[in-house]
């Protein structure tokens, strides 16, 4: 092991290195799992080592400079806006750092569907403390015969869900649009609701049209609209054929009274 100074050049080539994997191992690869990245990375390596080439510094010290001093050099001017006019690329500063690079879309798409999950889980199991971690207090909710705040949908659904002894909400194609602020997005998800009575199952599908907002660090529904796409109801005639009654009923955490997630 060699002990340097961390600006010496060795260790600037170390990072250069680095900064190599995920732009050409990574970047465009889709990873089911933990092992598949780390496979990705391992492969390039000897494949890197097949075919060396060396670093070449190309920046002269004075473009550097220049750059350090001037962001938008060299940089389309962006129309001026309140804020006064900059490059397209650039974002405001905020405590000398720019919102840019206080953002991860990745993130927030994870956040987002999240969002979409809390809700799912909440209805399901009569969770309303769980079911309005979806909404902002302010939020508003159309599903049909109810058009209103969020919150208020929510107690609804804790009372008119009874009818039936449980219900899977399940969702799927979940398209995210972010803006280009990263504080607001809008999504459009499909539905398809299993719901479970004596002798019937009543069947729901449909779509969600949602808003999404980001206040602080945290994102959720500012806006769903519920779209109907079709229904049915179906008698259960022949009982399944296996020992059913040996598992733990869909009941047993229905209302979870704040159950954790998990067994």
């Amino acid at each position: 092991m060699s002990l340097g100074h961390t600006s010496s050049p060795s260790v600037n080539l170390v990072e250069r290195f680095f900064a190599e994997i995920p732009d050409k191992a990574i970047q465009r690869g889709m990873f089911k799992n933990v092992r598949e990245l780390e496979t990705a990375i391992t492969a390039y390596i000897p494949a890197h080592n097949k075919h060396p080439r060396p670093y070449t510094w190309t920046a002269s010290v004075a473009s550097i400079i220049k750059k350090v001093e001037d962001p938008c050099a060299g940089r389309p001017a962006h129309p001026a806006s309140a804020a006064g006019p900059r490059c397209l690329g650039a974002s405001p500063k905020v405590g000398g750092a720019t919102m840019g690079d206080f953002r991860d879309p990745a993130a927030d798409l994870e956040a987002i569907r999240d969002v979409a999950k809390r809700y799912s889980r909440g209805v399901d199991r009569l969770d309303p403390e769980t079911m309005k971690s979806a909404y902002w207090p302010d939020a508003t909710d159309d599903h049909g015969a109810f058009v209103g705040n969020a919150w208020e949908f929510v107690d609804l659904c804790m009372t008119a869900h009874l009818r039936w002894h449980g219900t899977m909400h399940c969702i799927f194609n979940h398209l995210v649009e972010l803006d280009g602020g990263g504080t607001s997005a809008r999504g459009e998800l499909y539905n398809v609701t299993y719901l479970f009575r004596d002798g019937a199952i009543d069947t729901w599908f449909g779509r969600y049209l949602d808003e999404y907002q980001k206040r602080g660090d945290e994102w959720r529904i500012l806006r769903r609209v519920c779209v109907h796409e079709g229904d049915r109801s179906d008698p259960i005639e022949t009982p399944f054929a296996m020992a059913s009654d040996a598992f733990r009923r869909g009941s047993f955490d229905r209302p979870s009274l704040k159950r954790p997630v998990g067994p």
